[in-house]
């Protein structure tokens, strides 16, 4: 029986079975790679803090009202509860349109609230035309004519980390933003 020689001059033995480790390498660096993709995640989910999506769900009814104020031509108002999770539609006496906030009368506001995911709170509301609203209820205006009150609504999740959401006033476009964004009031 002739025993095979490699050019190394080492016995070469056809039946050893493994990987390389290259292959080992490649695979744990994938793994590696899904692993922190997958742990980015849900992070956010399981800490009570997902910011992603309670921004879509504030962009949602911001959506909602913008288009039911040029469909009934009538001004919506959104209710955001500043320290807790909730907004809402706020139902309006039709001839209290431009009234100061402490004369407006609301129907019912709780049969159609929003919560945001557990964990996340309005931090803050800033409007620019008025102030900014550190606690209780802040109001933001749509009218018929698809104008918005600018506004920037502020987020927060459990770990401090911020979004910031700018409402354009022409547009209702909403423009999310990665943090804490001051303005400085109109005077």
């Amino acid at each position: 029986m002739r025993i095979p020689i490699s050019a190394t001059g080492l016995l070469r033995n056809n039946k050893t079975r493994g990987f390389t480790l290259i292959e080992l390498l490649v695979v744990i660096l994938i793994l590696g790679l899904f692993s922190s993709l997958l742990a980015v995640r849900i992070e956010d989910v399981v800490t009570g803090g997902d910011l992603r999506l309670a921004s879509r769900i504030v962009i949602a009814q911001i959506q909602k009202l913008r288009g039911m104020a040029g469909l009934t031509h009538k001004v919506q108002v959104l209710g955001v509860q500043v320290g807790k999770g909730k907004l809402y539609p706020v139902q309006l006496e039709q001839e209290k349109y431009f009234a100061f906030e402490e004369n407006i009368k609301e129907k019912d506001r709780a049969s159609a609230a929003v919560n945001l995911p557990d964990g996340v709170v309005f931090k803050d509301v800033v409007i620019v035309s008025k102030q900014k609203v550190q606690d209780g209820e802040a109001r933001i205006k749509f009218y018929p004519n698809g104008c918005v009150d600018r506004a920037m609504i502020h987020i927060e999740n459990q770990h401090d980390k911020v979004y910031t959401l700018e409402i354009l006033p022409l547009t209702g476009q909403v423009i999310i933003h990665d943090g804490y964004i001051e303005h400085e009031m109109e005077k």
